[in-house]
């Protein structure tokens, strides 16, 4: 996986529980974007982005812990 690939990434999220009974689980989660920037810990990718620019827009950025991850599938 590089800068400019697009990814399905299957992930697990945080869930926190407002209330003093239950222990909640972690939620599974899915995200597809196109790989920002990576390093050992971290995965950023943009949800979304202009078709007519040379980098994509460092707003509408997903940051995921890549400890919290469970698979990355390059699309394309």
């Amino acid at each position: 996986m590089k800068k400019g690939d697009i990814v399905y990434v299957e992930w697990r999220d945080i869930c926190t529980h407002l209330s003093e009974d239950g222990f909640p689980d972690a939620l599974d989660a899915v995200a597809v974007g196109r790989v920002v920037k990576q390093n050992r810990a971290t995965l950023w990718l943009a949800s979304g982005w202009y078709k007519k620019e040379k980098e994509w827009p460092s707003k509408d950025l997903i940051t995921l812990p890549k400890g919290c991850i469970m698979k990355v599938e390059v699309l394309r």
